[in-house]
């Protein structure tokens, strides 16, 4: 089977409404805007699901909110953490951002305040993702210690503590009802969990005598996908329910960090890229269809905007920097 459905889209879409909307329109993304604000490494990028703001964070323990519909100016800092920042998230209705933090706690704030309302506490190492529900009644944070915790967002208090791998865990999200739950590890293992029980519904291997390690995976947008990207400068898309990969893209470099992935306007799949690049591919051919080049170092962090064909991105070390990429 070569078609996926359309991912982007209901269950009940098909390959061939898919195809005919990646025909209507190429990527052709330009460099729009170069943002400055933060001092180290760019750890994420996400857009506010109302499509008004972008959310950085950084290794310089600061998250910041910029204004997408205003030239993307700055707004406000989420200042609060002792060290670096690995993740953040926004709930739902865009009015929360939870973060991840080296110092092993993950935060809640106000968006529109900057306030930091909670500091939750009960991981054991580095906190290096996290994800509100989609209900935006529960947070799932991973961490070095290779642990997903459930907290719920009301008390702050542990839900459950779930001994998810046996190394760092890399990833987590929901799908978009809020049932279940995805992680990746550098264990070389993805696993999709029942949110309500904690138990393992699906684990998915990549045949080999060493996996290699899962840097980044996310849900598609319906939910019947998962696409993973690993340390062997592969991305696969996998439908999990069958453990099969339906398709692997390639061309890109990641051999050492974990980079973003992201789904883009319905058509391609989108990655940073250790060449200092982003990486546009046909989701369905899976044709490198763009190529952007601006960085001057890795490029770690990627968002897609919820509505509109624009592409933040975020790099390390040499070029903290925030790009924004627009058709």
């Amino acid at each position: 089977m070569n078609n996926v459905e359309e991912a982007t889209g209901s269950s009940s879409s098909t390959s061939s409404t898919f195809q005919s909307k990646t025909k209507a329109t190429k990527p052709d993304f330009k460099l729009k805007y170069t943002i400055q604000g933060h001092t180290k490494s760019i750890s994420c990028v996400k857009f506010s699901p109302n499509g008004r703001w972008l959310l950085s964070a950084s290794a310089d323990g600061i998250a910041k909110i910029w204004d997408v519909n205003n030239g993307f100016v700055f707004l406000r800092s989420l200042t609060g953490h002792k060290l670096g920042l690995s993740d953040a998230s926004w709930s739902p209705d865009s009015k929360y951002i939870c973060t991840a933090s080296d110092d092993k706690t993950v935060g809640i704030w106000d968006s529109e305040t900057g306030e930091q309302l909670k500091v939750l506490k009960g991981h054991k190492n580095y906190v290096f993702c996290c994800t509100f529900s989609p209900q935006a009644n529960m947070i799932a944070s991973g961490s070095f210690d290779e642990d997903v915790i459930l907290w719920d967002v009301k008390t702050g208090k542990i839900l459950k503590t779930i001994q998810a791998h046996s190394e760092t865990v890399s990833s987590v999200q929901f799908n978009r009802d809020g049932t279940v739950l995805v992680t990746s590890s550098h264990d070389g293992s993805i696993r999709i969990w029942d949110t309500s029980t904690a138990k393992i519904l699906f684990t998915l291997l990549i045949e080999s005598n060493k996996p290699p390690i899962v840097s980044y995976c996310s849900f598609s947008p319906n939910g019947k996908y998962v696409l993973a990207g690993t340390l062997d400068s592969k991305l696969r898309l996998w439908n999990y329910s069958d453990n099969k990969v339906m398709k692997t893209y390639e061309g890109h470099i990641n051999q050492k960090y974990c980079l973003f992935s992201a789904f883009c306007s319905g058509r391609w799949v989108v990655s940073g890229s250790e060449d200092n690049a982003i990486y546009l591919w046909d989701l369905q051919s899976k044709e490198v269809l763009q190529r952007l080049e601006g960085h001057t170092d890795t490029v770690l962090a990627i968002a897609c905007h919820p509505t509109e064909n624009i592409i933040a991105s975020g790099s390390i070390d040499k070029d903290p920097t925030i790009k924004i990429w627009k058709m």
